[in-house]
């Protein structure tokens, strides 16, 4: 596939982003650098941002970030495919599933080959979507953070293999939110596994 300009990239996004919402999206001036940006990082094309890390995308609910990941998941130009799982079913997953469900999106998230899970083959790459919005989940009466242990042992996969992980979440100006809600270690990881990105788009829920 030919290599396009930077502003045929983020003009070949917007329209797919269009489709893919099938609404209007309103955007804030900076929204188009976002655009622009990440338009450059799927695409692996001069990117100013390091292709080793993910993208974790925050801004006020109904702000788009959702839409956002989901067209750059499916968007022609995308050369790392990733899929896109909402938190809040993990935790449900969890509840019916327990520890193999953090196995399924951390040690065994990589493709299946010879019978097994090869961990020397892809890694499969997520976006977690609405991370923080979650809360605990239990197992036979195990609580578990599920979303801490699930970036906990990607960032170890990361560290290995270089696993990449992406994120939307309602938190994210400060990071002090996200250690609030799951600690100093995992705010560490956090800031090693991912550009924080800020979308300012206006609410298109209204």
């Amino acid at each position: 596939m030919e290599q396009l300009s930077h502003a045929d990239l983020c003009n070949d996004f917007f329209n797919h982003l269009q489709l893919t919402a099938r609404k209007k999206i309103n955007y804030t001036q900076s929204t188009l650098s976002v655009i622009k940006k990440l338009a450059a990082y799927f695409a692996e094309q001069d990117s100013e941002l390091s292709l080793n890390k993910g993208i974790y995308i925050y801004g006020p609910v109904g702000t788009g970030k959702t839409t956002m990941m989901r067209a750059f998941s499916t968007w022609r130009h995308t050369k790392k495919r990733f899929q896109i799982v909402n938190t809040k079913d993990l935790q449900w997953d969890f509840a019916k599933e327990g520890f193999d469900l953090i196995r399924k999106y951390s040690s065994r998230s990589y493709e299946y080959k010879r019978g097994f899970y090869d961990r020397s083959g892809k890694a499969l790459t997520y976006c977690f979507d609405d991370f923080g919005s979650e809360g605990k989940s239990k197992h036979y009466g195990n609580d578990c953070l599920v979303m801490e242990e699930v970036i906990e042992y990607r960032y170890r996969e990361h560290q290995e293999t270089g696993m990449l992980t992406h994120i939307t979440s309602n938190l994210g100006r400060d990071w002090d939110l996200i250690e609030n809600e799951y600690g100093t270690r995992i705010r560490s990881r956090c800031r090693e596994l991912f550009h924080k990105i800020e979308l300012d788009m206006e609410d298109n829920r209204k």
